[in-house]
């Protein structure tokens, strides 16, 4: 990933009750001989066993090591007060599931497990030389646990150009004296952030203050006066970094003998890019900013996202193509980036290219995507563009509705009992062809339990399968056969036939929701069933039913051939963003959809 802001942890603890809650979340950050000084205090109530925080830690890097002032714990019925000693501190590597080596890590506090309710305090103060944030700071510490009071005050000198940013729930002063200016943010009583289902990312949810320097220094000097500079800054950073070995310039040579198109060229290099290196995360010192060169990749076969993105576009360079580096936010759920606030709203980076008629954006982390693939990831959001005097926000394209497509056929024979074998033909597109491109590539033994997953069959057993795949092509193909339970249903002389709905999650109700809705990528299924039914019985009735709305659409149809049912089950649901005061709109639209998705029984009854 793209570790690009000073470190803004929201910290995710699984808590079953909410007793505990955050009484005092205070910080002061100063700009002292150049240096970003931040002080912290911290006073979290911690109520029962259920509600504990086991490890209370501080993330940081070798460059801007904390100082803990102080840390006890104070028995709240007793009045007990314990001081921690610097014995109850320990240091460990920041292990966040991506970084491989690193000089990311965290002083632990490992809190008591007895003794409730108790109160933990800790103050401690960190020093930054090199910055492009002076602060990105957020009253929520931990998303689950309510917040008391929380403040934040940043002293700056008289002359010191910042632009600040911050939402308009805080309370702000701002005072000034003959040679500084404080910004005081405070906020009293903040209750859990709560996901909902399609609701936005969580850290869109929470209030942020964010206080950027005009100009800063982070390897080299850089400025945050528009896009257009800030991306000059990364240039500059990137500089003389696309260097291919000797070596590596023979084996290009080599590739691309006799390839005259830039699509075949890429295309053969991109392959070259996927076949040989795989992603690992590397952050040392300035290394979690700036890339490791080409020639790094070129030695070890193994980068992260900065670094295989530099290998690649170094690449193309000694080709004569020309590409552009390319910070995003890479999600599913991705965060929104504000033009007007000029900073790193980013975590990954890919490459753009343009060619005449088209361009391509690369994932360069992956050896399973197809060229140009631009996925859940990094679909339908804003990017940097980096260019030498030119860089600037780009929009990278929608999605579509046809790209995300699955369609499914499924047989099965109904002969009165709850069982049958069921012959499936599968194309998967979008979300779903990146996961199971991914199992089929990395994970090969997870790969049947995640397809089983996605049939629409309960308690199904797989019994073969083929798949079809051409990784120049965004999806993948899975044919085969399984045994499926609880198809039908026996009632006297009659089989009830339930055709399997197609999975949506709950919504919020009415008077419980509390966000808005978004939903980030089209979501588009077509699963037709062919009943072969035993001549024995008859269909009592078809089953037609239609649900439509600016949100989507909903479809069932029966078509009966001789001894076959035909039924044509179709789903959009559209990318869309509702406003809380939408959200009856959106609600009843969904609760249709559920209702006519319940409404899919057959009859079939014996014949006398």
């Amino acid at each position: 990933m793209y570790y690009f802001i000073i470190f803004f942890f929201i910290n995710f603890v699984c808590l079953s009750q909410i007793q505990s809650e955050i009484l005092l979340h205070d910080e002061k950050v100063e700009i002292i001989k150049g240096k970003v000084v931040s002080s912290k205090h911290l006073k979290i109530f911690i109520g029962s066993y259920e509600d504990r925080i086991e490890t209370f830690s501080i993330p940081f890097t070798s460059k801007n090591q904390p100082k803990i002032i102080s840390a006890s714990i104070q028995n709240v019925t007793e009045n007990k007060y314990t001081k921690l000693k610097k014995k109850d501190f320990t240091e460990t590597n920041y292990i966040d599931g991506s970084t491989f080596m690193s000089d990311q890590k965290q002083i632990n506090i490992k809190l008591p497990t007895n003794g409730f309710p108790y109160i933990f305090e800790v103050n401690y103060t960190t020093e930054v030389s090199d910055y492009i944030l002076i602060s990105h700071w957020s009253p929520v510490y931990y998303y689950k646990m309510p917040v008391k009071q929380a403040s934040l005050e940043v002293i700056l000198p008289h002359d010191f150009n910042v632009q600040i940013d911050y939402d308009k729930i805080l309370n702000y002063e701002l005072t000034k004296s003959q040679s500084q200016i404080t910004h005081h943010w405070s906020i009293s009583n903040i209750e859990p952030v709560k996901p909902e289902a399609f609701s936005p990312p969580l850290d869109e949810m929470i209030p942020l203050v964010r206080v950027i320097p005009g100009k800063f220094h982070y390897g080299i000097d850089g400025s945050a006066k528009d896009w257009s500079k800030f991306g000059s800054w990364l240039y500059n950073l990137n500089e003389d970094l696309e260097r291919l070995t000797p070596s590596e310039k023979l084996k290009v040579d080599e590739l691309t003998k006799g390839l005259n198109s830039p699509e075949d060229i890429i295309r053969a290099l991109y392959y070259h890019l996927q076949d040989n290196t795989r992603y690992i995360n590397v952050s040392f010192g300035i290394g979690g900013l700036k890339p490791y060169p080409a020639e790094y990749v070129c030695q070890n076969q193994f980068g992260d996202c900065k670094a295989l993105t530099i290998y690649m576009k170094a690449l193309l360079k000694y080709k004569g193509i020309n590409s552009f580096y390319t910070p995003i936010y890479g999600g599913e759920k991705p965060e929104k980036v504000d033009p007007n606030v000029v900073t790193s709203q980013f975590n990954h980076v890919i490459l753009t290219v343009p060619l005449d008629r088209d361009t391509l954006w690369l994932e360069n982390t992956s050896s399973f995507l197809p060229m140009g693939y631009s996925g859940s990831f990094t679909q339908g959001r804003k990017a940097l563009l980096v260019d030498e005097h030119k860089s600037r926000l780009i929009d990278i394209p929608d999605i579509k509705t046809n790209e995300v497509l699955t369609e499914a056929h499924y047989q099965l024979e109904l002969d009165g009992s709850n069982k049958a074998e069921v012959l499936f033909e599968n194309i998967f597109r979008g979300k779903e062809f990146e996961n199971l491109s991914y199992f089929q590539k990395e994970r090969r033994s997870s790969f049947d339990r995640y397809l089983l997953d996605k049939l629409p069959f309960l308690n199904s057993e797989l019994i073969s399968k083929e798949i079809k795949t051409d990784r120049s092509l965004p999806y993948i193909g899975v044919t085969g056969k399984i045994r499926a339970n609880s198809i039908a249903r026996s009632l006297g002389n009659e089989i009830m036939v339930a055709i399997p709905p197609i999975p949506l999650p709950p919504i919020e109700g009415l008077n419980k929701r509390t966000t808005s809705v978004r939903i980030d990528y089209p979501i588009a299924v077509n699963n037709s069933f062919e009943l072969i039914i035993d001549p024995k019985y008859n269909l009592q009735a078809e089953v037609s039913n239609e649900v439509k709305s600016k949100f989507g659409s909903y479809s069932v149809n029966t078509e009966v051939n001789s001894d076959r049912l035909k039924v044509e089950v179709k789903l959009r649901l559209n990318k869309a963003e509702v406003p809380l005061a939408e959200y009856k709109e959106f609600f009843d639209f969904y609760e249709a959809l559920k209702l006519a998705q319940s409404k899919t029984l057959i009859a079939l009854s014996k014949q006398k």
